[in-house]
């Protein structure tokens, strides 16, 4: 008797805290695709030839994406017009606007038209939705080129669906970024931080004898294949989401304002929607919902829409990853026993030791710790029914340290 009650003792003073487990449907969204760590974006400019000769087959045999910002009344671009063409039916490459001719313009209306032109030309020659957002960057042009202020850029980038990129100030290689290691600076740093990074390059050089030139600021061959190497490795460990720029705008801003509630939880199938405040039609890109399930599922099926396909999921501690988009339309998620394999890693081994906590993890439990938690481990013994409205709870049993107990208002007490 005098056990029972410190034993309700101390659960309910824990019940008053943060408990470590979570009910079937509770789901937040991930900081990025995914649940990487960092976000993590290639960008290239002005539509040197080396980018098709060079950059774009390296970043192809590692599945990277990469944004591209042309510039079409630049003469290389004319040269290789057809080239381009058909570079912009490749799905893994974005083509963003770097202005009609990288000149400048005299004055706000002279601005409009520079912009425009290249707008146009990617809409009506780049496949896509009509109405769908398109990457810009700002040109470097000659002094007294540039004749409109901070204001009136970003009104013409609202007029034509345009979203501005990050400066290249401290970001561009060759320029500031001088190997493969302050390159890979940028990556590590979106992994260590959690944010968004990334990489400007003009030309790179192309590994070719008879080549009697190479492009500007050109990086050599030595140091942007290890790059690559070095990022498609990271993004296989699950430390960045490489990504196009409008794709992690299109996150972090359907990410700020979405609410994920739950319809339906059950031992046969859970039920979610998720909604978001950006304009549907604009920021239209599945975000990552972390998605508690039932103790028992080593794998899960879903789909949102009954026309949708259906995409099958692991579990891994508990947790199952979701990709919805914030549009309101029901996700359903059901066990599945087709268990997907886990994913494999390339490139340099990864470290022994285990990596530091993520903002996106509970601050009392490490997410690798989560599995020794749950009511599935086959040392663990039901003891009794639960009741309304008790939180999840925690506690060591008082004469016991080898006994360990857990309740909660639905599964019960377990020991």
């Amino acid at each position: 008797m005098e056990n029972t009650k410190l034993l309700l003792t101390a659960l309910a003073a824990l019940s008053c805290g943060t408990g470590v487990l979570a009910a079937p449907g509770d789901a937040t969204v991930a900081k990025w695709s995914g649940d990487a760590r960092g976000a993590f974006m290639l960008m290239f400019d002005d539509g040197w030839p080396s980018l098709w000769q060079a950059a774009m087959p390296a970043l192809e045999a590692r599945n990277l994406p990469a944004d591209f910002y042309i510039i079409p009344d630049k003469g290389e671009f004319k040269v290789y017009e057809k080239v381009w063409k058909e570079k912009f039916k490749n799905p893994l490459f974005r083509f963003g606007n770097h202005t009609w001719s990288h000149n400048g313009f005299d004055d706000y209306d002279g601005a409009v038209v520079e912009f425009k032109k290249c707008t146009d030309y990617l809409r009506e020659n780049v496949p896509g939705k009509p109405d769908r957002l398109i990457s810009y960057a700002q040109p470097g042009v000659k002094a007294g080129r540039w004749n409109i202020n901070r204001e009136q850029e970003a009104g013409i980038c609202r007029e034509q669906g345009l979203v501005a990129r990050p400066p290249f100030n401290d970001h561009g290689a060759t320029y500031h970024l001088k190997n493969k290691d302050e390159l890979l600076s940028k990556a590590k740093k979106a992994a260590a931080e959690g944010i968004a990074e990334y990489v400007i390059f003009h030309g790179v050089e192309v590994d070719d004898p008879k080549r009697g030139y190479q492009d500007f600021w050109a990086v050599p061959v030595k140091e942007y294949i290890p790059f690559f190497d070095e990022v498609a490795a990271m993004r296989d460990r699950g430390e960045i989401w490489v990504a196009d720029h409008v794709s992690v705008h299109q996150y972090e801003t359907e990410r700020a304002t979405a609410k994920v509630q739950k319809l339906v939880a059950g031992a046969k199938g859970i039920r979610l929607a998720v909604t978001c405040d950006a304009d549907p039609k604009l920021y239209d890109l599945p975000l990552t919902l972390k998605v508690e399930v039932p103790p028992t599922w080593k794998a899960a099926k879903f789909r949102q829409g009954k026309d949708a396909e259906v995409a099958t999921v692991r579990v891994d501690n508990g947790l199952a990853l979701v990709e919805a988009v914030p549009n309101g339309v029901p996700v359903e998620i059901v066990a599945s026993h087709d268990v997907p394999p886990a994913k494999t890693t390339t490139g340099p081994s990864q470290p022994s030791d285990p990596p530091p906590l993520r903002p996106s993890d509970p601050p009392t439990v490490r997410a690798s710790d989560r599995q020794t938690l749950r009511p599935s481990d086959p040392h663990w013994t039901w003891c009794g029914w639960g009741g309304g409205g008790w939180f999840w709870s925690s506690a060591a049993d008082p004469k016991d340290p080898n006994v360990f107990y857990m309740g909660g208002d639905v599964n019960g007490l377990w020991k």
